[in-house]
């Protein structure tokens, strides 16, 4: 799993988040190549990559130490996307549901009763830029909070302050958008939390079919019109759409997006209805998202290899609420507790 910062030379010099997945081997030598780049491993972890032309530059990339600190303690590299688990380097978006990991952080495991998600929860607060974020979950050494969609300002101070008593401050990036998609299991690698028109999971055994249209579910869209209050559900009707543009592509071929924005009745959940196009190869395939200042390529679809009649393009209401499932338990919430931090 990886993120990459971009400046767009075209676009006024913005930058762009790009988080992905992928893998490789290493060579007897240490050394292993991408179509872009060439690397060299050595011993420590530290990696040097150099580019293949046109796609000139060089990269370094070193491991992030592990973090240990007393009282209440926010780990620096601990803040990230709930869905995807992107790397702390990547921005936040205003509505993006986080997970933060940590020491001392509750007494224990408290999860929001109802909806609003309460800006305090067992004597804990999340305080994002000097707001008090909605909070899902509390737990020792993890939380679940919602970024304001009040954040402004190029960086985030992140500070948790349990029974009165403040944590060490932690500095991110901001970002409109920091698209993540949920995955089954969690943790950002693998198939995406995504449903039929008729609320099933998609999977090897229940491909998607060309034509037909799915619903994706993820954090980090941004802003949204109608707006909502912190910490509330999605309406049902009008919908709230997501107020930045966003493309899908499917292994590479555009995939036409019916609907992106809040998912209805649920907090901290976005949805996107997306058409699977035709002319794919049957089996795995990547499922890439990209907004005005993110990309993000980390999860898989499964396709199937026959078309079907088009499906007509729908709003498909999520029908996957019951307890543990990927899109909430039985308070209709965003995401059931995850008790391990998956590694980075």
């Amino acid at each position: 799993m990886g993120h990459q910062r971009f400046v767009d030379l075209v676009d006024n010099g913005a930058a762009i988040d790009y988080t992905y997945t992928g893998n490789y081997t290493l060579g007897s030598n240490g050394t292993y190549s991408t179509p872009y780049m060439n690397y060299v491993v050595g011993n420590s972890g530290i990696r040097i990559g150099s580019g293949i032309g046109p796609f000139l530059g060089l990269s370094v990339a070193i491991p992030a130490p592990t973090f240990h600190g007393d009282g209440v303690y926010l780990d620096p590299t601990g803040i990230v996307n709930a869905a995807s688990s992107a790397p702390f380097t990547a921005g936040i978006a205003p509505g993006e549901l986080l997970t933060l990991y940590g020491s001392n952080l509750a007494a224990g495991l408290v999860i929001a009763p109802s909806i609003p998600f309460p800006s305090t929860l067992g004597s804990v607060q999340v305080m994002i830029n000097g707001i008090a974020a909605p909070i899902y979950y509390v737990s020792p050494g993890q939380i679940s909070a919602i970024v304001p969609y009040s954040l402004t300002g190029a960086v985030a101070a992140v500070q948790v302050i349990n029974n009165n008593i403040a944590s060490n401050t932690i500095t991110n990036f901001t970002a409109a958008t920091a698209p993540g998609v949920f995955t089954v299991p969690p943790g950002g690698i693998g198939y995406g939390a995504i449903l039929h028109q008729d609320g099933t999971l998609v999977t090897t055994k229940s491909p998607a079919q060309p034509g037909e249209t799915v619903s994706v579910f993820l954090t980090g869209l941004g802003a949204v019109n109608p707006s909502i209050s912190d910490g509330d559900a999605g309406p049902g009707g009008p919908l709230s759409y997501a107020t930045a543009t966003f493309t899908a592509d499917i292994s590479g071929t555009a995939a036409s997006i019916q609907f992106a924005g809040l998912a209805p009745n649920l907090a901290g959940l976005y949805q996107m209805n997306v058409t699977i196009p035709t002319g794919l190869t049957a089996g795995d395939n990547m499922l890439d998202i990209g907004g005005p200042d993110s990309y993000t390529a980390e999860v898989t679809i499964p396709i199937a290899g026959t078309p079907t009649a088009n499906a007509a393009p729908a709003m498909v209401k999520p029908k996957a609420a019951q307890k543990g499932s990927f899109a909430g338990d039985h308070r209709g919430t965003a995401i059931p507790q995850r008790t391990a931090r998956r590694p980075l």
